[in-house]
């Protein structure tokens, strides 16, 4: 039989109960801390992530809108001048030459530095004023108050120059674009009846033409084949530049001669028909001509002959745009 191995002395014998090192103790339980902080952070992280979140509230500042008002000061002080476009003058007046002349008459409107603004032509090298106004200015739209009603005027840019165009809409709603010929300093106006005395060579005088707008010039001549009285049709007040009566122009007022003398109506043969309104205002009575012409009769006038007879009437005969012949002959029958 073989013999038992032998027994180990009892020093050699490791208990049972023996203790593990206190420093490995201590680590391993850091561990288990340190890992369960990061799975609760872990697990923290993944529900803040997932779950829906409040928008933050923003508070807009108010957006405060500054009005543009380079254009108010750039026409302050300044003349707009352009022509009348085709569709501005009367239908029935388009194909005649006077209708021909109108559209192509220089017209401007002029911005006082203190708001005021006037309508004007040129006649005879002068600018004459036909009526006035007040203006406001926005952004690019120009508000132009008168007696006739109110005009807006919309420009393409703030400093509008030769070539740039204008969209005006009358008191009526009418709309049209102009095209500007020339931009010039505002300077003093004459009346009609000044310029149109002074082209006669008749020196100074007062007067003015019948109220209109953009479209004035086309209503200071009676339609074609229509009779009219220029008493009843012509009417403004003095103080707005609107039209006068035909009692009250220059014709009216002046002592004119015929034949002889500085005022002699016989040398208004040849002038422009315009001249004639722009002092004598409309005519009493209007009558065509069969060449296609025009009579227009003036009552209440002062006129002495050569002779030294007074008249009261005088009648010119115009054709073209322009006077063919003065007459002093009894009244035309209305």
């Amino acid at each position: 039989m073989n013999a038992p191995p032998p027994v180990p002395p009892p020093s050699d014998i490791v208990p049972l109960d023996s203790e593990v090192p206190a420093e490995s103790s201590r680590y391993k339980l850091i561990t288990i801390i340190l890992g369960s902080m990061l799975g609760v952070a872990l697990v923290c992280f993944c529900i803040w992530f997932f779950l829906p979140k409040s928008q933050p509230t923003v508070v807009e500042k108010p957006v405060v809108v500054v009005p543009d008002t380079r254009l108010a000061e750039y026409i302050k002080g300044k003349r707009f001048t352009w022509l009348l476009p085709k569709e501005s003058v009367p239908e029935q007046l388009r194909e005649t030459a006077i209708g021909q002349q109108i559209a192509s008459q220089p017209v401007f409107v002029q911005f006082n530095t203190n708001n005021v603004v006037q309508f004007g032509t040129m006649m005879n090298g002068r600018a004459v004023a036909m009526e006035k106004g007040t203006y406001t200015s926005e952004d690019l739209t120009i508000t132009l108050n008168k007696s006739g009603g109110t005009d807006t005027a919309v420009a393409t840019k703030a400093e509008p120059a030769e070539g740039d165009e204008l969209s005006v809409t009358d008191a009526q709603g009418k709309e049209i674009n102009l095209s500007i010929m020339k931009v010039e300093p505002a300077a003093p106006l004459q009346t009609a009846g000044a310029a149109a005395l002074a082209g006669l060579g008749l020196g100074g005088g007062t007067g003015a033409m019948p109220a209109g707008s953009l479209e004035a010039l086309a209503g200071l001549l009676p339609t074609a084949g229509s009779t009219s009285s220029g008493k009843g049709e012509v009417k403004g007040d003095k103080d707005t530049g609107g039209g006068y009566p035909q009692s009250n122009t220059t014709g009216q007022r002046t002592e004119w001669t015929f034949g002889v003398g500085s005022k002699d109506l016989a040398k208004w043969k040849g002038q422009s028909a315009r001249n004639v309104i722009g002092v004598f205002g409309q005519p009493d009575v209007a009558k065509s001509t069969p060449d296609g012409g025009g009579e227009w009769q003036y009552n209440n006038v002062k006129i002495t002959d050569a002779q030294g007879k007074l008249h009261r009437t005088v009648t010119f005969s115009v054709m073209n745009g322009n006077v063919e012949f003065v007459r002093l002959r009894p009244a035309l029958p209305k």
